[in-house]
């Protein structure tokens, strides 16, 4: 957010420029999900635009990115695949936004500082390109048996609109295509494919997983173009019930029963989880029995 210059155009700006020149600089709160890194070019709000470097963020801006979610909030609860070919994922983070607005309205209005921001950065390697030039970069995601993954992530382009458009707002042309590219980033995940909860706002859901919170999902064959990522929408993998069953699927990730020795084992850490949410700021206390209450529903993966 701090002057750049831009390779594509020429020119050197930020996007709070004008406001920072006119003395009129709010306070801002830039909130996203790691889906918007995959489906909208996310990474570009907080790097250069050629993806190199990090951008430096103003003090009147906090960015916060939540991690393990789609672009909606879920309820907590997985269900079977509707439109895309995984199911979607149901990490609920609205949460963590609602007590983010809350530090919002606390930071104008009384002067709070509100938490630190949180997002995945190039400098510590938990942003990184979604592909190679041999294909998915395994530090964004790790193949799975049976699991089709995105070709690509997208990637925006630039469009001249015209000598007017940037002073006056004027379109004198409407390109259709562009050779011109911005390139747009997405965090890094772990061994089992989640996201981390140092570089992203991540969900107690997440933290303490019982499955992969995919970020993105893919389109269903019946819909039509199954290569393509079905636009907001994320996916849910359950991980394995143990050694045995991870074995079988050939899959890689860590079996629940590896993660814990327990049900009253999962939900003392995913108390844990949530309560350093609340400490460090990003949840407010009233929304611990709604995160607490989708953990006691989890009973039956245990059985």
């Amino acid at each position: 957010m701090a002057r750049a210059p831009i390779p594509i155009s020429g020119r050197t700006d930020s996007i709070l420029g004008k406001a920072r020149a006119s003395n009129t600089v709010p306070k801002i709160m830039h909130i996203q999900t790691s889906n918007e890194y995959w489906v909208r070019g996310g990474s570009l709000p907080h790097t250069n635009p050629q993806g190199t470097e990090d951008a430096v963020l103003p003090e009147e801006v906090r960015f916060y990115s939540i991690g393990g979610s789609q672009h909606g909030s879920g309820d907590g609860v997985p269900r079977a695949p509707t439109s895309g070919q995984l199911p979607r994922n149901p990490n609920m983070w609205s949460p963590i936004a609602d007590s983010l607005l809350v530090a919002m309205y606390d930071w104008v209005a009384n002067g709070e500082d509100p938490p630190a921001s949180r997002y995945p950065r190039i400098t510590d390697g938990s942003l990184v390109p979604s592909h190679t030039g041999s294909g998915i970069n395994n530090a964004a995601w790790n193949p799975l048996q049976g699991i089709n993954h995105p070709d690509a992530n997208y990637t925006p382009s630039f469009a001249n609109y015209g000598d007017r458009w940037l002073e006056e707002r004027i379109i004198d042309r409407h390109p259709q295509t562009s050779d011109m590219h911005y390139n747009a980033l997405v965090p890094a995940v772990n061994a089992d494919n989640n996201d981390s909860a140092t570089s992203t706002v991540l969900p107690p859901l997440t933290q303490v997983p019982l499955a992969t919170f995919v970020p993105w999902n893919l389109r269903a064959p019946s819909t039509g173009a199954e290569k393509s990522l079905a636009r907001l929408s994320g996916g849910y993998i359950p991980l394995p019930a143990n050694s045995t069953a991870a074995a079988q699927a050939r899959d890689p990730r860590s079996a629940i029963s590896s993660l814990y020795s327990s049900f009253d084992d999962y939900l003392s850490q995913y108390e844990a989880a949530t309560d350093t949410l609340i400490s460090e700021g990003y949840l407010l206390e009233g929304f611990k029995r709604i995160y607490m209450d989708i953990a006691q529903g989890n009973g039956a993966v245990f059985e």
